[in-house]
């Protein structure tokens, strides 16, 4: 008898069968068949998940619930449990957030319909939410951890449409109600109408449709300039109502100066105004904003479609009946549609766009240009002056491939739905700027609507199909490093990957939820080129409907799931939240007792009429429910166990490397056993195919059935097979750990 090749390692998890004959291939040597219910380890064992904890029902359990992370900070998170109009906030722990006795909850203006369609971004204490069908965009406040608010976003400052260029086109404003003034000086023909007014708004062509009620229309000079003084040390106005500009903005003199002039001079005017808001004193004479040459109102009505009615919400410089041919509408409205891509944060810029009329345009808000209810796309002055801290708008591609997402590596990277991008600075290391911003694609495999998650320093994302999942990552030098992470487990991948949440700490693995309610974990470690796929199957018929993840105890990143299954005609919907290793939890939905002595324990109305698995005092047992309690047996008591579903590990080898051995080519050959070396409790080992399973188990007699997982190694006869394609499978049905550290083949090879 010899030996065949010493399996100890499965960094490269599940192989699909396209590639069980692929020996060329590196990673296959490192693969399986099979591993349901493990984690590969980064140093190369296989273990046992962790199972999850049954945190509680959700809201209503006939409705789908969403989960959003409020992250502050690793010592500062909540989990935001969104159901059909209303939102239950959770502890970080799992435990529900309590005020006065009851669990915090309050009103969504989302039905259970639009929940998954939820895209968002938190900054601080604000979580932008936008929509996938392009509902109006929300801004949710936490004041403090017990009250919450939803803010209506609105966009008085922009992202504006292109500038009218049709010199023949122009509007012509008429105030009806509110106020105007004009520069006092000799010759020119400045003049405001005041914030408030009410306008009219006559338009040369047709322009005007009745979806724009609501929208905004930036309005600046024909002439792009406001044509009035501009401000100069020493200067005094003959008295208020004169008009002046400052780098740019337009400024009207409340006050004059009541010093001595020297030659006509005020010697204490030193300071020019440029305040944007209120008023500002240059030394001697008061100034109060008006505007930085455009102004901006919003549609109240509109009559047809070349006549509005419109309200002024910032000065428009023009006079009454006057009219420009210098105007805009709002790219983000009822009528045009609102934000739907995945927003991010880009140097104190809120990144976001693809409105139904512009599926293409990437938007960035002027340089720290948002707050809880409002964000601010100032394009530049109205003279048309453009500074590196204004908005940016910006096409993506040059196919009208819809925006998907935008987020913050090393750079900025966007996916659409037809190839990837970076957004940079126009020089190595220089800002994002209106002037200097470069879109340039990157790859064109094109993304599917999944939000991408950063793995170490790759970011991983779904391409267009939801059937491959690739790195896209890039260096400080733009070179780019470009990966499929996937190929060579298409048996996993053709299920679709509908979601990804990456846990770093303790595990790194990308957990998965698959296309039919699956789930699926990817363990990867690029430093020790670990990367590798194994299936995961929840017990009880139960699926996945959304998972996230959150810092949880001891400020390990925890994953959260909805689950729900179908039972008895009726549906049961559950929040879920994976153990942590000193747990030692190895069941899922699971309930913890802690307390007096007892035989029995409650609350388990969710398992009526099934069969548990109960971990007390060490041991195992699997029991009935009844009245939604379970009965230790034999009058046993216990003050502490572990309740819920077992569930089972299936491990299978690839074909056995049962080399020739030395002299011995071409020779027939024999898989006699294998020695396997565990962790465990109780395992089963033998041949796929075979109904003979051995049993591997450390525990003595006396020890059965309370003793934990235990190192051991073992040889295993699997019987007088003869065929060169074995496989040894081994499986664990047990509440305790599990751990397949290695397979050592034995072969006998006879003529």
């Amino acid at each position: 008898m010899g030996e065949a090749s010493f399996i100890n390692s499965w960094t490269s998890g599940e192989i699909c069968d396209d590639a069980w004959d692929r020996n060329d291939i590196q990673p296959i040597t490192k693969g399986c068949v099979e591993a349901t219910n493990l984690i590969i380890r980064v140093a190369g064992p296989l273990g046992k998940r962790r199972g999850f904890w049954r945190l509680g029902a959700v809201a209503d359990q006939t409705k789908f619930a969403r989960l959003i992370p409020f992250r502050r900070s690793i010592d500062d998170a909540l989990m935001l449990e969104f159901g059909d109009l209303t939102v239950r906030v959770w502890s970080a722990n799992g435990s529900p957030l309590m005020n006065g006795g009851v669990q915090v909850q309050f009103a969504s203006p989302y039905t259970q319909d639009q929940l998954a369609g939820l895209r968002f971004k938190q900054v601080a204490d604000v979580i932008y939410i936008r929509h996938a069908s392009g509902l109006r965009p929300y801004a949710l406040v936490r004041l403090q951890d017990t009250v919450w608010t939803f803010n209506a976003e609105s966009f008085p400052n922009g992202p504006w449409l292109p500038e009218n260029a049709d010199q023949s086109q122009f509007l012509t404003v008429t105030v009806l109600t509110g106020t105007s003034d004009f520069d006092q000086t000799p010759g020119t023909n400045a003049g405001c109408i005041l914030d408030g007014a009410t306008v009219t708004l006559t338009a040369s062509q047709p322009t005007f449709h009745a979806g724009q009620v609501g929208a905004y229309f930036r309005l600046r000079q024909n002439s792009g300039a406001p044509g009035v003084k501009t401000w100069s040390t020493g200067y005094r106005p003959p008295g208020p109502g004169y008009y002046c500009g400052s780098a740019g903005l337009v400024y009207y003199c409340t006050a004059i100066g009541t010093g001595p002039l020297t030659s006509g001079v005020d010697e204490a005017v030193t300071t020019p105004p440029v305040c944007t808001s209120g008023q500002q004193s240059d030394g001697g004479n008061t100034w109060l904003y008006r505007n930085d040459g455009a102004g901006v109102v919003q549609i109240l009505s509109v009559t047809d479609d070349i006549t509005a009615v419109a309200e002024v919400m910032s000065c428009v410089p023009l006079r009454d009946g006057e009219n420009t041919v210098c105007f805009a509408e709002g790219a983000y409205s009822d009528y045009r549609g609102w934000p739907r891509m995945w927003p991010s944060i880009v140097e104190e810029r809120l990144v976001e766009g693809a409105t139904t009329s512009n599926l293409d345009q990437l938007d960035m808000t002027e340089t720290a240009g948002f707050d809880q209810s409002t964000e601010t796309f100032t394009p530049g002055l109205g003279d048309g002056a453009v500074v590196d801290t204004d908005a940016i708008r910006r096409r993506v591609g040059d196919d009208g491939g819809e925006l998907l997402w935008s987020y913050l590596s090393t750079f900025l990277l966007v996916g659409t739905a037809s190839g990837e991008y970076i957004a940079s600075g126009g020089l190595f290391g220089s800002p994002i700027a209106p002037s200097t911003i470069v879109v340039r694609p990157l790859s064109q495999y094109g993304s599917d609507d999944v939000f991408p998650v950063l793995a170490h320093k790759s970011l991983l994302y779904v391409t267009v199909g939801g059937q491959t999942l690739r790195k896209l990552e890039v260096d400080l030098q733009q070179n780019v490093s470009e990966d499929d992470f996937s190929f060579l487990a298409t048996h996993i991948s053709s299920r679709v990957f509908s979601q990804l949440a990456w846990v770093t700490n303790p595990d790194n693995v990308l957990w998965t939820r698959l296309g039919d309610g699956g789930l699926a974990a990817m363990t990867y470690h690029d430093e020790q080129q670990v990367r590798g796929w194994t299936r995961q199957q929840l017990p009880g018929g139960y699926i996945v409907e959304d998972m996230v993840t959150l810092p949880g105890p001891g400020r390990l990143e925890t994953l959260w799931l909805v689950v729900s299954r179908q039972k008895g005609g009726a549906t049961q919907r559950e929040l879920w939240m994976l153990s942590q290793p000193n747990d030692g939890l190895f069941i899922d939905g699971a309930a913890l007792y802690q307390g007096a002595a007892t035989p029995t324990i409650g609350g388990l109305a969710n398992f009526e009429g099934e069969t548990v698995r109960v971990l007390a005092n060490g041991v195992q047992y699997d029991l009935p429910v009844t009245g939604g309690q379970v009965t230790l047996p034999g009058g046993a008591t216990t003050t502490q166990a572990q309740v819920g579903l077992g569930f089972q590990t299936r491990f299978q080898s690839l074909t056995l490397d049962v080399q020739a051995l030395s002299g011995a080519l071409n020779l027939r050959q024999m898989v006699k056993g294998v020695v396997v070396r565990l962790k465990t409790a109780l395992a089963m080992v033998g041949v796929a195919g075979s109904a003979l399973m051995e049993r591997v188990s450390p525990r003595t007699a006396a020890q059965v059935p309370g003793a934990a997982a235990q190192p051991v190694i073992q040889p295993v006869t699997v019987g007088a097979n003869s065929q060169r394609q074995a496989t040894i499978v081994i499986t664990d049905d047990t509440a305790y750990d599990h751990v397949i550290y290695s397979i050592k083949p034995m072969v006998d090879v006879g003529g």
